[in-house]
């Protein structure tokens, strides 16, 4: 099975039981051929997305490698904020006080290195996809989905129009800006 249909496929299955059987066989294919699960993640400069797979499985992208991990999406990113001296909410509340947004804020993961993920959707929602600032070459809109290319190639098709992906990146830099110049202060 081919990785960027894989992508696809989760983001087009429903909720009857055969697409859970379908998202439960690609997910026994692709821990399979990529060595299993892990029990946690750390995110880094090479990661790409975090999306979730189900409630309880997240798949990590980095930019030369993939990972299932079980965890939910946003457990990866608050045991990654944890991981560099902070939490998920504490960040989110930062976020919002920097920006004046409530909704789908960015966060930054670890400042000295300007890593910075903003949502896809809803922080809680299972469709909710974290993608990097900075590891993003471009985007585009195609058949319906954005069609998102990483410094490294990889691609990834997001189910979301080309105007809400392009105001999530500008929220991003906004945020990256505003901490660039504080730090300079």
């Amino acid at each position: 099975m081919e990785k960027r249909n894989f992508l696809i496929i989760i983001d087009k299955l429903g909720e009857n039981s055969t697409d859970k059987i379908i998202i439960i066989a690609a997910i026994h294919l692709f821990s399979e051929e990529k060595g299993g699960f892990m029990e946690s993640y750390e995110i880094n400069k090479d990661t790409c997305a975090v999306m979730s797979v189900n409630e309880d499985v997240a798949k990590v992208i980095e930019k030369n490698d993939e990972y299932l991990i079980d965890q939910s999406s946003f457990e990866v990113m608050e045991n990654s904020c944890q991981y560099y001296g902070s939490s998920a909410e504490g960040r989110i509340k930062g976020t919002k006080m920097i920006l004046g947004s409530n909704y789908k804020v960015p966060i930054v993961v670890e400042e000295s290195n300007d890593i910075i993920f903003f949502p896809t959707e809803a922080i809680n929602s299972n469709n909710c996809v974290w993608i990097s600032l900075n590891n993003i070459e471009k985007y585009e809109k195609c058949n319906g989905f954005t069609k998102v290319t990483f410094t490294s190639g990889k691609e990834l098709y997001i189910k979301m129009s080309i105007s809400s992906f392009e105001m999530q990146v500008l929220r991003a830099n906004r945020l990256s800006s505003v901490l660039k110049r504080r730090r300079d202060i």
